[in-house]
């Protein structure tokens, strides 16, 4: 009898620790978030950012989870003969789904043992593989009550700043102006718009990072507005994407009695 039991118990560490059953369900899941959302942000950052990293490539990482917390160590995010960069993430698992809030990256040898990586030297860590995707064209997700509120404050926020800056005499700005704004996913850390007829660029950024806790508590939405800023000298490729993604809504400064309406 005792050895049956103990053949029992065996069997079931052993299937309870095969991903996808059910006591390996939680951490797998959070392994998948993590990636998924990593996977994200990169081709956000490849297609709208800096982005130097070769695409079509797979890469280790270091995983370390805690509760909705998960951070991710590249080791070799970029390696050439004369520049080996690594990247820092951290993000959070909401929802059955993930999302990068910030990253850092750390120029090796010269910071040969940078404060972030001492997360993976102790705890659980997770040692995986992650393929950057050869073709980073954005995909969007369907229509959500987060993104429709997060759009509506977009335009609230272009209004708000392109009226302040005609009031103090700071933009020739015409009473009626068309945003074409790129279009995004919720866990996007910014967008761009192109205000016209002005040709002025403005990066919107869209999520406190903080803590964890504020990044998806509609932190900026709540104060009013998102931080933005005016990017000098953009490139072609970057307003060629800007208009190729683009929404345009209508706005008429200086306090008029219509906000915003579809072109």
């Amino acid at each position: 009898m005792t050895k049956v039991i103990i053949k029992i118990l065996v069997l079931f560490c052993l299937f309870t620790c095969i991903p996808g059953y059910t006591l390996c369900t939680d951490s797998d899941e959070q392994v998948k978030f993590t990636k998924e959302a990593l996977i994200r942000w990169l081709c956000w950052d490849k297609y709208w950012g800096w982005g130097p990293y070769e695409q079509g490539i797979t890469v280790p990482i270091e995983i370390k989870i805690d509760k909705e917390s998960f951070y991710v160590w590249i080791n070799d995010l970029l390696t050439k003969p004369d520049f080996h960069v690594a990247g820092f993430y951290t993000g959070r698992i909401k929802d059955g789904q993930g999302a990068v809030m910030s990253c850092e990256g750390y120029s090796i040898p010269y910071n040969i043992k940078p404060d972030k990586k001492r997360y993976f030297e102790t705890g659980q860590v997770i040692k995986d593989n992650i393929t950057i995707p050869k073709d980073c064209s954005p995909c969007y997700d369907p229509p959500s009550p987060q993104k429709e509120l997060m759009f509506r404050m977009l335009v609230k926020t272009m209004k708000n700043e392109l009226s302040q800056l005609a009031r103090m005499g700071l933009s020739e700005s015409p009473k009626k102006i068309f945003l074409t704004i790129a279009n995004f996913n919720i866990d996007y850390p910014s967008t761009y718009v192109l205000a016209e007829p002005l040709g002025a660029i403005y990066r919107v950024v869209f999520h406190s990072t903080m803590n964890v806790q504020e990044y998806d508590d509609n932190f900026f939405e709540k104060l009013g507005g998102y931080p933005i800023g005016e990017m000098y000298d953009p490139s072609h490729d970057l307003i060629a994407k800007i208009r190729k993604h683009g929404i345009t809504r209508e706005i008429i400064l200086d306090g008029h009695d219509r906000e915003f309406t579809d072109r």
